[in-house]
């Protein structure tokens, strides 16, 4: 038998409007106005915590077609869907006169199933399931939506001819001792919980004084998970500029990504130990319980994003902080020119062609079975580099948490190179890189033992 017809009683769309049907006395049908305008729901929207969004689309009469998105747990609520309706159509199409009580259950009667998509939204980047959710790459259904100072995309226009030369150019700017380690960390942040990392994030403080490139270079190197990273707008500046908490929402959208935190001082804020709590909540790996205004307990959302920090002064009062941190060094004298960074700079646009190939590869399944057998080996590199600290500090507290960062930084690098883009161009700078790594473990060595004396 042939299903029953949608029946849209007592509601229909007749010249253009949402109407309502009434038999007058005589028994004839009249139609009554609602609205100068249709309006039906063609899609709804599912958020990861499981809220939804409802899409109703439609033609005014005057204004034309529109569209918007209003939350499915506020639908009911005719004042506020009359409100949004009038300003999603504009200013000359009206809801009549005690009409607002019919638009919730018109809508939905005139929805039909056919006009119905589903999208499946999440406000971060990152793993879910066996891919990677990542602007500019998601699959069909699924939208990802990031706040403006989280610029992460990967574009398909990007040339990955250019972006290799200027990856180049950005490891020669400056020592590529300094230069590599930087970078192998962030292409480890997407790799991490393929490997079995996720308990092993750390961070990297690079410091340096006012003038020497730090944050020309940092913005130009979180290029390749997004060209606008190379605008000063979506610099996120702890204390002048964004809040701790505001950097813990931040670092909550940035899942299995680099996030970068730039000009930290002591003196802005609450300067030391804003970072200090910051850092640990970071890679501890969740925000704060938190009770709602019922007085139910808020579940925490998650963090998987490792850190990259910028500023003048290292943060040397709490040996803690210190293990969770990469210290890298940088020199370079202000106001001298730097050709070969502004070369990056200038292809850096074309940067995220890198990220798009690192990502895929990552994602494959050549990629996903070198980093588990080059994972394995975690165990051995780590103890080396925890003897080689213990050799030369011996009352060195928190060995074994910098061997464990710079021995997963090491495996990162090991697993790059055998990329099948990135690793002919990162092959030639593998001694500096692992000149690199044991300078980074010397100053942290050396840090940490100014701390304990007191110095």
């Amino acid at each position: 038998p042939k299903p029953a017809k949608h029946n849209t009683w007592p509601y229909t769309v007749k010249d253009g409007r949402i109407c309502l049907l009434k038999e007058d006395k005589d028994g004839e049908i009249v139609h009554v106005p609602v609205a100068s305008f249709t309006a039906h729901i063609t899609g709804q929207i599912e958020d990861e915590d499981g809220s939804a969004t409802f899409i109703i689309s439609g033609e005014a009469i005057r204004g034309g077609p529109y569209r918007l998105e209003h939350p499915a747990d506020r639908f009911g609520k005719e004042g506020e869907l009359r409100a949004a309706l009038e300003k999603a159509v504009g200013p000359y199409d009206p809801v009549y006169n005690r009409m607002s009580e019919h638009l919730v259950p018109a809508i939905k009667i005139l929805t039909t199933e056919a006009d119905m998509e589903t999208i499946r939204r999440y406000k971060r980047t990152g793993w879910k399931g066996g891919e990677f959710l990542m602007p500019g790459m998601a699959p069909d259904g699924v939208r990802i939506e990031l706040p403006d100072k989280l610029p992460y995309r990967v574009s398909a226009d990007a040339d990955l001819g250019i972006a290799k030369a200027a990856l180049v150019n950005l490891i020669e700017c400056v020592d590529p001792a300094i230069s590599a380690p930087v970078l192998t960390m962030l292409l480890q942040a997407p790799l991490h919980r393929p490997a079995g990392w996720q308990n092993e994030r750390y961070g990297v403080f690079i410091q340096g004084r006012t003038g020497s490139l730090k944050t020309s270079f940092t913005q130009t190197a979180m290029s390749i998970y997004g060209a606008e990273f190379n605008h000063d707008r979506t610099l996120i500046k702890l204390g002048e500029g964004s809040t701790r908490n505001a950097i813990m929402a931040y670092a909550t959208n940035a899942h299995d990504m680099p996030l970068f935190i730039d000009n930290y001082k002591p003196n802005t804020g609450f300067g030391f130990n804003d970072l200090v709590n910051l850092i640990h909540n970071i890679l501890e790996g969740g925000e704060k319980d938190r009770l709602t205004r019922a007085s139910v307990i808020k579940e925490a959302r998650p963090i998987h994003c490792f850190p990259v920090i910028t500023g003048e002064d290292i943060p040397d009062h709490d040996p803690a902080t210190l293990a969770r941190l990469l210290l890298v060094g940088f020199e370079w004298q202000a106001g001298q020119p730097n050709d070969k960074l502004a070369a990056a700079q200038m292809g850096s646009a074309h940067l995220s062609a890198i990220g798009a190939t690192w990502l895929q590869w990552v994602q494959s399944e050549d990629g996903q079975r070198i980093i588990k057998d080059v994972a394995k080996t975690l165990p051995a590199t780590r103890n080396n580099w925890a003897q080689f600290l213990r050799i030369t500090c011996k009352d060195m507290v928190n060995a074994l948490r910098v061997a464990t960062n710079l021995a997963t930084n090491e495996l990162t690098w090991t697993i790059a190179l055998q990329h099948p883009v990135l690793g002919e161009v990162l092959a030639p700078y593998t001694q500096a890189f692992g000149d690199g790594l044991r300078i980074i473990a010397t100053s942290n060595r050396d840090l940490e033992q100014s701390v304990r004396e007191g110095k």
